[in-house]
């Protein structure tokens, strides 16, 4: 069963005529379970290979910089 929302990271690559998506699909469990699909396509045919992953956590995302006071540069604070 699973423990919560399930996070979904996809990526292309295409080399000349076959084109590769990756779809990594990461179960919020306390395993750290991922299941990896890939998917191959050439010529309008398509095989795709299923791999689980366990004891694997994607990185979080990068959290946005905190927003500036505009006000610093004129008056900047004194133990910066």
């Amino acid at each position: 069963m699973l423990a919560g929302p399930m996070k979904l990271r996809t990526f292309w690559s295409e080399y000349s005529d076959i084109k590769v998506q990756f779809n990594l699909r990461e179960q919020n469990d306390e395993k750290g379970t991922c299941i990896l699909d890939v998917k191959f396509t050439k010529d309008n045919e398509t095989i795709i290979k299923t791999e689980t992953i366990t004891g694997f956590k994607l990185p979080e995302p990068p959290k946005p910089p905190e927003p500036k006071d505009p006000w610093d540069r004129f008056f900047p604070k004194e133990n910066e």
